[in-house]
């Protein structure tokens, strides 16, 4: 009777825990962002070695969705450029640690996750001849990345067990899958000095989400969630030369919905799949508005300045499919959890300065909001290069440092008889190295 009122409950305790104790504790490659994804804006390796401002200058032909204005700034040739790379993403969480007269101690280490992920995206930009300038511009790039891992140990705490730190069950958590665009992007003149662009995006991926509890010499529990994701979305943008040195940028990119199959299975410890969940549902991602501006000094050598900032709506951001869950829960007699995010603010500074031998040295700073988590932000530091290697080719190479600290629930409430994990949150450490190297070439 009690396995059969196990099995009845099991679908409701598992979306609980997916919707509630992974999700909602739920930027690129870390826990706060593995439901929808961290936005991935920067596009070139030179973007993103300048702190991912590009709404007041071209940026290649990441221009569809930073400003598809600035297309209009190319200098009338046919290029191309690609950026592949890796992140190597690293977590560590901390509960602090008393002693017998609850004395504050020092804080303890209690999982430790390193994670690597590669990327690759790029485009074309394709001038036309014409009194004005007239670009279209068409490539494949990232947009909202969800990949994430997380994996631990439960060992048994018993001092006196026979054996110390015996590994009484195996817990896993694993997000995959990237919202990729595929755009096309025209900018012109529309009067001398001002710049208008429009860009079509069709938005595609295939997003996973996996939940496993393996007690030793037991088969695992497992909930496993797959999202068949796809949609249409624009952008839109202006860009003014204001004078010689001073240029104006604002962007719109607008809110879109993708959606597509959905199919959730939760299989209990027999392997046996106890209870599904299949249909169409959407995520309605939010818009975003950017505004920002370059400045070129009176150098003697050549320097670019930029600044820009971005507004990301968040709080307008629905899943169909989520919804559908917390219904389950509430019909269950259970507090149905809430979709609590907020707006952000993503301010970004770079700068360019060219040497005498034409290498450039790059230098960016970025300040991300997480829409999550309200007390949560993380800081991006950025440097890159780049030289030319004959033929019109130019190589670049982009470094960067992510860091973010946050509060956040256990992901996995505790299994071991007779232990209770702590009251107080988790303090858990995200830190993420980010190599980008960019090809490109202009004819």
């Amino acid at each position: 009777m009690l396995k059969s009122s196990l099995k009845r409950f099991f679908p409701v305790l598992m979306s609980v825990l997916l919707l509630t104790g992974w999700a909602a504790s739920a930027a690129a490659n870390t826990n706060l962002d593995s439901d929808y994804g961290t936005p991935m804006d920067e596009g070139s390796g030179r973007s993103a070695a300048m702190g991912g401002v590009g709404v007041a200058l071209l940026q290649g032909s990441s221009a569809v969705f930073q400003n598809p204005a600035t297309l209009a700034l190319s200098d009338g040739r046919f290029s191309f450029d690609f950026d592949f790379g890796m992140n190597q993403a690293n977590e560590d969480r901390f509960i602090p640690l008393f002693d017998g007269f609850d004395n504050y101690v020092a804080e303890t280490a209690i999982a430790m996750n390193r994670n690597t992920y590669g990327f690759a995206e790029g485009g074309v930009l394709v001038p036309f001849s014409s009194r004005r300038p007239m670009v279209l511009s068409v490539g494949v790039h990232n947009r909202y990345d969800v990949r994430y891992d997380y994996f631990e140990e439960v060992r048994d705490p018993d001092r006196d067990s026979l054996i110390n730190d015996t590994i009484l069950q195996l817990n896993e958590a694993k997000s995959d899958g990237v919202l990729r665009a595929f755009s096309v992007g025209y900018g012109t003149e529309f009067v001398h000095g001002f710049n208008v662009g429009f860009a079509m995006h069709r938005y595609y991926g295939t997003l996973t989400q996996m939940v496993r509890e393996a007690p030793v010499g037991l088969a695992a529990d497992v909930i496993k969630l797959e999202r068949d994701l796809s949609g249409t979305g624009f952008s839109l943008g202006a860009h003014i030369q204001a004078s010689e040195r001073l240029g104006l940028g604002l962007s719109f990119e607008g809110p879109f919905t993708v959606d597509g199959a959905h199919l959730r299975s939760i299989s209990l410890d027999d392997g046996a799949v106890v209870d599904t969940l299949a249909g169409d549902f959407a995520i309605d991602y939010p818009g975003a508005l950017s505004f920002g501006f370059s400045f070129h000094p009176r150098n003697q050598l050549r320097t670019t300045f930029s600044i820009q900032a971005t507004r990301r709506y968040w709080e307008k951001l629905e899943d169909s499919y989520f919804d559908a869950e917390a219904a389950i829960i509430e019909d269950a007699g259970l507090d149905a959890p809430t979709l609590e995010l907020r707006d952000t603010w993503d301010l970004r500074m770079g700068l360019e300065h060219i040497f005498y031998n034409g290498m450039p040295m790059r230098l960016g700073l970025r300040y991300v909001e997480n829409y999550f988590d309200k007390e949560s932000y993380r800081t991006v530091f950025s440097v890159g290069t780049g030289y030319e290697v004959g033929g019109g080719y130019q190589i670049g190479v982009t470094g960067q440092y992510h860091r973010q600290t946050s509060l956040q629930d256990y992901v996995f409430e505790s299994k071991v008889p007779g232990y209770t994990a702590p009251a107080q949150d988790v303090k858990v450490e995200d830190s993420l190295i980010r190599l980008v190297v960019g090809v490109s070439r202009v004819f």
